[in-house]
């Protein structure tokens, strides 16, 4: 699998989880919007007609930031992901990390700006 949007240095599957027919995958170096290393993750759901992976979804934290590599870790459980971005900074600290809960089953595409 890939992203629809591969680059070079996306690191994709830096975050991985497979359950059934799902896969979520982190690409921590993914560049948008103009800055670099923001991250990204991925969602893909296998079709069982043709057995083929399908992207689903592209999930992009709230407010990216360059550096702050989101997707660095992925997991979920049924339509939720929780996706780790271990250098965000927060409230004036450095570095801090967050976790970011994601629904996927009604998660619209976010599309880098």
């Amino acid at each position: 699998l890939r992203s629809s949007d591969a680059a070079a240095r996306d690191e994709f599957s830096s975050g991985l989880a497979i359950k059934g027919n799902r896969i979520v995958s982190g690409a921590h170096q993914d560049d948008y919007g103009g800055k670099e290393d923001p991250g990204s993750a991925y969602a893909f759901q296998r079709d069982l007609q043709t057995n083929t992976w399908i992207q689903e979804l592209k999930l992009t934290p709230q407010v990216p930031q360059a550096g702050g590599h989101f997707g660095v870790s992925v997991d979920f459980e049924g339509n939720v992901a929780a996706v780790g971005q271990h250098v965000e900074d927060y409230d004036g600290y450095v570095d801090v990390g967050s976790v970011t809960v994601l629904s996927l089953e009604n998660l619209q595409p976010r599309l880098p700006e």
